[in-house]
């Protein structure tokens, strides 16, 4: 949790900081393109984290899916920023042919961190936006299987620790694709946000950091 809170609320001070008065609008298109990313990936924790409260698992690691693929294509901006603004400007029916998790994998140069928002992709929809075996152990709390919102431990801490893994991956992303954009190195403007994120990761980091949990 303190991954996540911690996280989340470095990118909204970095959506701050870079809130600047640009005269070119394609530059702030961009800027509001890449905000929206930011926001949608944060949001995501809000809804996922309230949904784990409530007891819908599957339906958290569904928004957790999302918030993977927000990742992907974050990451290809930070390392072609150009690719912002064609993505922002192309029809949407060729949206997903371009960029779609396939073309990003060839499009992306890091491949080792592309294959991590990859890995949790696959996993998250596989347990929550697609009917699967596999989350059959969402319905079931130890003891008999349950219809409806359910305490589960297991996959209450499992998915909360996921979402976490993800979030510092994301986060330490997006503080490129800003740093990409204008410039501003976060670790001079933000101190206390970042100091405060790379403690709570180093917590994080005491636990196994592994591709994936939900379904171990």
């Amino acid at each position: 949790m303190e991954v996540l809170i911690a996280s989340t609320d470095l990118i909204r001070r970095a959506l701050t900081a870079n809130d600047l008065a640009r005269t070119d609008p394609e530059e702030h298109a961009d800027y509001l393109a890449a905000s929206q990313l930011a926001y949608r990936a944060v949001n995501g924790v809000g809804a996922a984290t309230r949904l784990l409260d409530c007891g819908y698992f599957i339906q958290a690691t569904a928004i957790c899916r999302d918030i993977a693929e927000v990742g992907m294509l974050a990451l290809l901006f930070s390392e072609k920023p150009d690719e912002l603004r064609r993505w922002r400007k192309i029809p949407r029916d060729e949206r997903h042919r371009k960029y779609g998790r396939s073309k990003l994998g060839r499009g992306i140069m890091a491949q080792d961190r592309y294959s991590y928002f990859n890995t949790y992709f696959n996993t998250f929809s596989e347990f929550g936006t697609h009917p699967s075996a596999e989350s059959i152990l969402a319905h079931h709390d130890g003891r008999q299987f349950q219809i409806g919102p359910h305490v589960n431990e297991r996959l209450y801490v499992t998915i909360h620790t996921d979402l976490a893994h993800l979030m510092r991956r994301i986060t330490e992303v997006f503080d490129q694709v800003y740093s990409t954009m204008d410039g501003i190195d976060l670790t001079t403007e933000l101190p206390s946000e970042i100091a405060r994120f790379q403690n709570a990761v180093e917590k994080l980091a005491l636990k196994k950091d592994q591709a994936s949990t939900v379904v171990a």
